[in-house]
């Protein structure tokens, strides 16, 4: 179950944030379409985007357009957390149009940020790079409560998984005890018994039904054991019985040792 709880997780997150990634994506060309109607004008540029925005309900997305040093040139928010300088990626070549995904967290923000940034040139030939960020608040909520319900799954999952195992547990070793009852009642006088099967052909009955073939062997070689004494005590009562009938002749009055010997 935490194995199945954990490949939900990852498939989860991964699909969220490819969704948001495929969102970024458009928003950043579309971004780009609204910095080439604005050539030379920063800030008519700012003035567009924030009037864009401002008719979300929620302000979880920005804009802003840095120059190749990487300093703010355009934000859409007045406070925007990101709008300081950004370091492209070292791996991230100049001629490399291709778009770049990292996830930013801020200091002092409850949420992170997935950013996705493209390097383009604008109207007037400067090589800027175009950001859009997105909040993952929701995601990020979306994760804890996934959490919260797989914990509670497991802990029910456990205690399920002990009751049932408890149950099960007894079941399964019923066959066994009723074997240790009846083993323990066969003796010498109850050689005859046997041990139950169940029917059922499995490990348990195949043991009982080696038992009793042994069972059978050991009251066959007993009873040989006892057919053998009484045929030794029948064949020797009539040789004793003459000892015993010599000896007392010899008894009956008073001899000589010599005469007893």
């Amino acid at each position: 179950c935490a194995l199945l709880c954990m490949l939900l997780y990852t498939g989860l997150f991964y699909a969220l944030r490819g969704e948001i990634d495929k969102f970024l994506e458009g928003e950043v060309h579309e971004f780009i379409l609204t910095v080439s109607s604005h050539p030379n004008d920063d800030a008519g540029l700012e003035q567009a985007i924030r009037i864009e925005l401002g008719s979300r309900a929620r302000h979880d997305l920005a804009f802003r357009l840095f120059d190749q040093r990487g300093q703010v040139i355009v934000t859409s928010e007045p406070d925007d957390p990101l709008a300081g300088s950004w370091i492209p990626p070292s791996r991230w070549s100049d001629k490399a149009p291709h778009l770049y995904f990292e996830t930013v967290r801020p200091t002092g923000r409850r949420f992170p940020f997935r950013v996705c940034s493209l390097r383009v040139n604008t109207p007037d030939g400067r090589a800027c790079t175009a950001q859009v960020s997105y909040l993952l608040d929701q995601m990020t909520r979306s994760l804890a409560l996934f959490r919260r319900v797989c914990a509670g799954g497991l802990i029910f999952a456990t205690f399920l998984a002990v009751a049932a195992g408890r149950i099960l547990s007894r079941r399964s070793l019923r066959p066994v005890q009723t074997l240790t009852e009846t083993a323990n009642q066969i003796g010498a006088n109850t050689l005859g018994e046997r041990l139950p099967l169940a029917g059922t052909d499995d490990e348990l009955d195949r043991l009982a039904a080696t038992i009793n073939g042994m069972l059978d062997r050991i009251e066959r070689h007993v009873s040989q054991i006892q057919q053998f004494t009484a045929d030794a005590s029948h064949e020797l009562r009539s040789p004793l019985a003459a000892l015993r009938g010599n000896a007392e002749v010899a008894l009956n009055r008073d001899r000589p040792a010599e005469e007893l010997r």
